[in-house]
């Protein structure tokens, strides 16, 4: 069983950690298309501090999902696919929950952000341009393996980038959902 919901003090403890977190960075990336470094790394230390008290064990994992998010968010922040905040927030929110609920966490989120960007796009009217750009980005990672690395995609403008961490919370609160009062939801691993 997860660590996210098992009745326990800690579990409740880590849901309202995550939940707070994820309102508190959405409201302000709404705002103001970022998500600060202190929310980010308070939510860090308290996701770590929470694993701490379910043992070493528990601990462990979540310091190698830590690793393992810096790695593939570094990747992804350079290559202009997500901000630094969002990536932080996600190794926060990730730690929290733990293995394996951090693998139904990223699906989530990234469903809740495509939904997210197809919305997006279709109030600006840009909706084909996005649906082009993506093809051409997804076309070019295939075909060249250095192009997540050495390729850093055109930044939007402020007011045009979308408040992903919108998208990290809709799928802590789904991962949530799915473990207490919507099972249906959940993905079988």
């Amino acid at each position: 069983m997860g660590m996210l919901v098992d009745g326990s003090t800690l579990s409740i403890a880590a849901i309202l950690l995550g939940g707070i977190a994820c309102v508190a960075a959405a409201t302000v990336d709404l705002r103001e298309r970022r998500v600060p470094n202190w929310l980010t790394l308070l939510t860090l230390a308290g996701a770590l501090t929470i694993v701490s008290f379910r043992g070493l064990h528990n601990l462990e994992a979540s310091a190698a999902i830590v690793a393992g998010g810096l790695i593939l968010g570094c990747i992804l922040h350079a290559s202009g696919l997500l901000g630094g905040g969002d990536v932080k927030l996600l190794i926060g929110i990730c730690a929290l929950v733990g293995f394996p609920d951090c693998i139904p966490l990223l699906f989530y989120t990234a469903l809740a952000g495509g939904v997210l960007a197809i919305a997006a796009s279709l109030v600006q009217g840009r909706l084909h341009e996005v649906l082009e750009k993506t093809v051409g980005a997804v076309t070019a990672m295939w075909i060249s393996k250095r192009f997540v690395l050495h390729r850093r995609l055109e930044a939007a403008p402020l007011r045009e980038r979308m408040p992903y961490a919108l998208a990290i919370a809709a799928g802590f609160a789904i991962l949530v959902l799915s473990k207490t009062y919507l099972p249906a939801l959940r993905i079988p691993l």
